[in-house]
């Protein structure tokens, strides 16, 4: 059985799987994202990042408690 040790081509190929997975997660975030928008009918052309930026400065742990 061969070992994956650093070095190897196969372990560049196991190392990528948590970026691989990172990236999955932000794609997803940013569907989300968008669809959440979509659904509460608000355009592109608003002011979306100053506004998330301004609820995260004054209250940054609402998004990870939101009740």
């Amino acid at each position: 059985m061969r070992h994956c040790r650093p070095g190897s081509p196969r372990f560049g190929r196991v190392a990528l799987i948590p970026e691989m997975g990172a990236l999955k997660v932000r794609v997803n975030f940013c569907l989300a994202f968008r669809l959440a928008l979509r659904a509460r009918s608000v355009n592109p052309g608003d002011r979306i990042r100053g506004a998330a930026q301004a609820r995260w400065r004054s209250r940054p742990f609402r998004i990870f408690l939101p009740a």
